[in-house]
């Protein structure tokens, strides 16, 4: 089973991410984009687990969701990984209590290596993905779409309250995530 730990987004949050996937989908009508089912923050990949180490994970989530507090989110501007004419991936970064969050993603991964999970030690960039991209675009793709959508209404402030355990299933459509267990931040049940 392959997992990863998140935060889940809001029906909200959704809406506001979606009205944006609409301007930038009609602006770059190449780029293959996701959908609102897969939006997330990521704050640890795993990977592949058997049942017991799916098992220490749960402890580990448990353990470090004890030590946090909720955060505030908002949804900042959008971004990319790569090269701007040829970016892998396209996503909206977050603004609001980032020490925050970065405090809670460091306290998961810490414990992740106290309860010895094995995890993807990426640096962490809070982001949500909107777009997978192997295509040329053009250079002014970004002041394009920064133009387009300064015309939406801002998105409200959400409050993120618990870590979501996620399965990942790859599908020839796209990955599939399954919540396993939510565990709500501060010890609260």
């Amino acid at each position: 089973m392959r997992i990863f730990i998140a935060i889940e987004l809001p029906d909200v949050i959704k809406q506001a991410i979606l009205r944006q996937r609409d301007i930038l989908s009609n602006l770059l009508p190449q780029v293959q984009f996701t959908a609102a089912s897969t939006w997330h923050i990521t704050l640890a990949f795993i990977g592949e687990t058997t049942d017991s180490e799916l098992q220490q994970t749960l402890s580990a989530v448990k353990f470090a969701a004890r030590q946090c507090g909720p955060v505030e989110i908002a949804l900042g501007n959008v971004g990319y990984f790569g090269p701007v004419t040829q970016p892998k991936v396209i996503f909206i970064d977050l603004t609001g209590q980032m020490q925050q969050l970065a405090a809670m993603q460091q306290t998961v991964a810490q414990s992740l290596r106290s309860f010895d999970v094995d995890y993807d030690r990426k640096a962490f960039v809070p982001h949500i993905t909107l777009a997978r991209n192997k295509r040329q675009l053009p250079a002014e793709w970004r002041a394009m779409s920064a133009k387009a959508l300064n015309s939406l209404p801002k998105a409200p402030v959400f409050r993120a309250d618990a870590m979501v355990v996620m399965q990942s299933e790859l599908q020839s459509a796209g990955a599939k995530y399954t919540p396993l267990q939510r565990i709500q931040l501060g010890g609260l049940t």
